[in-house]
């Protein structure tokens, strides 16, 4: 893979940038003005005092996963100061100081902060790729709730949604809907442990080049992509792992493919095209979730869920409600353009102790453990034998291999950058989950 910076990108700078500084303020307040906008002061965006807690750490020499909660970080930030009130999309665009390569704006440029961490302010045009999928109605409905135009591209089109039909791995006149946006959230993606290679190759790489190539011809001035706390290696990683620390491609196709993704959109960055940040999301569940709330439950019921370790693999979950605050964050915050951030839960629980709830719902006892040799093993026959079937599954060596690990994620730098701070627990999420899984009778 292409060498990647540290955090995958940096805040460009240039010499002329403090001593245009003054004017650009002037001219950030005159447009504001004319937009009828309460202008307040200016300040630093996403510079603001944390206090630092414990985080334990397993005993030295310790050879497993002890079963016990883990830190994921050291800091317990606090947010963004409540005086800055506003960011229009003068924030995003292109810098006349900065010459004709695009740079992150000043970091005096106003940004928005409304009661909830979501974009607020005057209407501003959204379009989410994946629009169909549970964190893209997810978001979707939190930026119509603050007065913004969402539209999106999904396989199927939802016109009551303002979603057109569109296959982000080929050309079509869904990169139309793309441009004339003020903000993309790229979420579209082939997330899998069962597709082959070129399957997530076509839209995990390729596609997101297609998405970013439409935008910067569009004119948009703001990308977010969702890339995938995997992009650090499946196991291969230190516990409280944090976004400067190298990605590693393991031969799986869904880690190598986010990691590739990820080098196309700080490419587009780099090359000025357009204003990127990566977000990496945790173990995202709760109401939707197709991998960490639905496809278990189903697994459990037919008594075909199997963990590896003992049970005793790290999961780090983060409640979907958490992921879309922390989603809009990163796109409110100008000074996180060129950035990389994990957004987790900032704890790590055994796989047991998560899933556990689950069983617990369905009234069953569990969950079932096993050696990770045998499970592995299991796993693999499984796999097999469903291909021969002319099937696939997500039952196979790499999902037992993922639940494994033995470490979880650094928050960290979103709680200092962002004001990101998770506000739903693992037991409040879970509760919330079974609701919508009994409302679903997907439990009974």
């Amino acid at each position: 893979m292409p060498l990647r910076g540290r955090d995958g990108g940096g805040e460009p700078t240039t010499q002329n940038s403090r001593r245009d500084h003054a004017a650009e303020q002037g001219d950030h307040r005159r447009r504001a003005q004319r937009h009828g906008e309460t202008v307040g002061p200016h300040e630093p965006c996403g510079h603001d005092t944390e206090a630092h807690g414990e985080r334990r750490d397993r005993p030295e020499g310790e050879n497993r996963v002890p079963d016990r909660r883990m830190r994921g970080d050291t800091a317990n930030g606090a947010g963004l100061s409540d005086h800055s009130r506003t960011l229009r999309r003068h924030c995003f665009d292109r810098h006349p100081a900065f010459g004709p390569a695009w740079t992150a704006p000043p970091r005096a440029c106003f940004m928005v902060r409304s009661a909830g961490p979501a974009l607020a302010g005057s209407d501003m045009r959204v379009t989410i790729t994946g629009a169909n999928g549970f964190i893209g109605r997810a978001l979707a409905g939190r930026l119509r709730d603050h007065g913004h135009t969402v539209g999106g591209v999904d396989l199927h089109a939802d016109a009551a949604a303002g979603v057109v039909a569109g296959d982000i791995g080929q050309d079509g006149d869904w990169q139309d809907r793309v441009a004339g946006s003020d903000l993309i959230i790229h979420a579209a993606a082939v997330v899998s442990n069962a597709v082959g290679r070129h399957g997530q190759w076509r839209v995990n790489v390729a596609g997101t080049r297609r998405v970013v190539d439409a935008a910067a011809r569009g004119r948009v001035t703001r990308f977010v992509h969702l890339s995938s706390i995997r992009a650090f290696s499946d196991v291969h990683f230190p516990d409280g792992v944090t976004e400067d620390h190298a990605v590693r491609p393991d031969g799986n196709p869904y880690v190598d493919t986010k990691i590739a993704g990820e080098q196309v959109v700080l490419q587009a960055h780099a090359a000025g095209q357009i204003a990127v940040t990566i977000v990496r999301p945790g173990d995202v569940y709760g109401p939707g979730s197709r991998p960490w709330t639905v496809l278990p439950v189903q697994l459990i019921k037919k008594n075909l869920f199997l963990l590896p370790a003992g049970g005793h693999g790290i999961f780090s979950p983060v409640y979907l409600d958490d992921l879309v605050d922390g989603l809009l964050l990163a796109a409110d915050n100008p000074a996180a353009a060129g950035q990389v951030f994990t957004l987790a839960g900032g704890v790590g629980v055994p796989c047991r102790e998560f899933f556990g709830h689950y069983y617990r719902m369905l009234g069953k006892r569990g969950p079932l453990c096993a050696p990770t040799g045998i499970a592995v093993a299991v796993a693999a026959a499984a796999a097999r034998a469903t291909a021969l079937a002319g099937g696939t599954t997500e039952i196979n060596a790499i999902s037992m291999r993922y639940f494994t690990r033995t470490g979880t994620y650094s928050i960290d730098k979103a709680r200092r950058m962002l004001g990101y701070e998770p506000a739903v627990d693992l037991a409040a999420g879970m509760a919330r989950t079974e609701q919508w899984l009994r409302a679903q009778r997907l439990v009974p």
